[in-house]
């Protein structure tokens, strides 16, 4: 059992729902680990969250060690937090603040399926900002990834 809303001296915390099939996702693994190293030591949490059918923990974190990532990938049992936050696609990211309010929801950045130098990186813009004492530029954006098989 994790909680999902900042503590002690984390600020924000950042919830990514996964797929494990997913390729849109697959390819942002790479500046998902970027973005969830550099925003930790800035008091930012990160979190996956598997809300897919046939989701267990020990293939969740054999998985996660896979991909790198630097957090832990958590069981979403039920789909409750994907329809609490309306996260319909692997890929959908959600920031809240202490008191559970979500303050980003869409993509990581503009890319889907081929990665741009050029793309909107909606996510670490929101965290620039917020850690800034501002509001995001850009509260919501489109997530651009699978569909996540709840049912």
């Amino acid at each position: 059992m994790h909680q999902l809303e900042p503590r002690g001296a984390d600020e924000y915390t950042v919830l990514i729902f996964f797929s494990i099939d997913c390729h849109v996702l697959g390819i942002h693994d790479e500046r998902v680990r970027k973005i969830a190293t550099e925003y930790a030591e800035r008091g930012v949490r990160f979190f996956a969250v598997d809300a897919e059918v046939g989701a267990t923990a020990a293939r969740d974190r054999v998985e996660a060690a896979r991909r790198g990532y630097p957090f832990p990938i958590l069981i979403d049992g039920g789909a409750r937090i994907a329809r609490e936050f309306g996260a319909e696609f692997a890929g959908h990211v959600v920031v809240l603040d202490r008191s559970g309010k979500t303050l980003y929801r869409g993509g990581i950045d503009s890319d889907r399926a081929h990665l741009t130098d050029g793309a909107t990186p909606f996510l670490a813009d929101a965290l620039v900002d917020l850690l800034a004492g501002r509001s995001p530029r850009v509260a919501e954006s489109k997530a651009l990834g699978c569909a996540l098989r709840t049912w």
